[in-house]
């Protein structure tokens, strides 16, 4: 993760197309790169273009929530940059929920909207991915799994991670292990 300047976060946003489903995921960060808040959720099948949109959205919102003021958004898909920047022509089936995206922007007192490529953005990827498997789930610092505080800390310290190819039943079994009851 470059260095974000203080008082501004950072959010960065995937989304995920695996078989018969689909989703997306957003982390934001502090100016240190902390986790401050991530969401995934599973949605109806769409295009890879809509799910990175509702990924951006999704970070949008919940910087909103937070109240925070100065947010820099990144994606891995220069599509939905281009979008946020107006340029681009949009299909109809995503208009609704760009037009939306660009709402919440306008509660900022600064933003910015860049794209980064996937390596650098390792963990929102992880978040997108592991919808398939947990579902729609918000996560906290007390909530990351051992993959994803790697992936974080990994990002801080500006190492790239390389991507695992998971399978549904490995998927479910790093769940179980990493969130299972006391």
């Amino acid at each position: 993760m470059a260095a974000t300047p203080a008082p501004w976060f950072k959010c960065n946003s995937d989304g995920s197309l695996s078989n018969d489903r689909a989703g997306f995921g957003a982390i934001i960060r502090d100016s240190r790169g902390h986790l401050i808040i991530g969401t995934m959720a599973r949605v109806s099948l769409a295009s890879i273009n809509h799910l990175e949109l509702l990924g951006v959205k999704s970070g949008e919102l919940m910087c909103a929530q937070l109240n925070l003021k100065k947010v820099m958004f990144e994606t891995d898909s220069t599509t939905i940059v281009c979008w946020l920047q107006g340029r681009g022509v949009i299909p109809w089936t995503s208009r609704r929920d760009l037009i939306e995206a660009m709402d919440v922007l306008s509660c900022f007192e600064g933003w910015s909207i860049s794209h980064t490529y996937r390596e650098a953005n390792t963990p929102a990827d992880l978040m997108a991915a592991r919808q398939i498997s947990m579902g729609s789930k918000t996560i906290s610092a007390q909530d990351i799994w051992t993959e994803l505080d790697e992936a974080l800390h990994k990002d801080r310290i500006g190492i790239l991670y390389q991507r695992k190819k998971t399978n549904p039943e490995e998927a479910e079994e790093l769940y179980a292990s990493n969130f299972a009851s006391p």
